[in-house]
């Protein structure tokens, strides 16, 4: 009982020199510094402002998502589509035709000219 007694403590005799052979290797310095984290002193604060931010911006949300607009949009879907038929009446060459296919502005005008008098003979014909 004695002996093992002492093997203990020489084995943690040889562990202990073994830490400060270490210590003097390393220079003594300390490898676990105990820092305590940065807090904010108003981080509550802070906290619960967010928390009323998002509050009233959910509110807002709300009232804007069930407000109707007052705008109206087949309005500016009908005034573009008479804009882009304008574009198409004074461009040179029609929207979407490959270059193969352009004509020149003299033929556009006689095609132009042809569909009017067609539609001119269906309304004749409808009277």
């Amino acid at each position: 009982m004695e002996e093992d007694r002492l093997s203990t403590i020489s084995t943690d005799n040889k562990k202990l020199a073994l830490k400060l052979a270490d210590i003097l290797r390393s220079k003594g310095q300390v490898d676990n510094w105990n820092d305590p984290p940065a807090r904010s002193m108003n981080a509550q604060k802070r906290r619960m402002e967010l928390l009323n931010v998002c509050h009233e911006n959910q509110a807002i949300l709300e009232r804007i998502n069930k407000r109707e607009s007052d705008y109206r949009r087949e309005l500016w879907e009908e005034d573009w589509q008479n804009t882009e038929r304008i574009l198409q009446d004074i461009a040179r060459y029609p929207h979407g035709v490959p270059l193969q296919q352009k004509k020149g502005p003299t033929k556009i005008l006689n095609e132009k000219l042809e569909k009017v008098e067609e539609a001119e003979e269906v309304e004749s014909q409808h009277d």
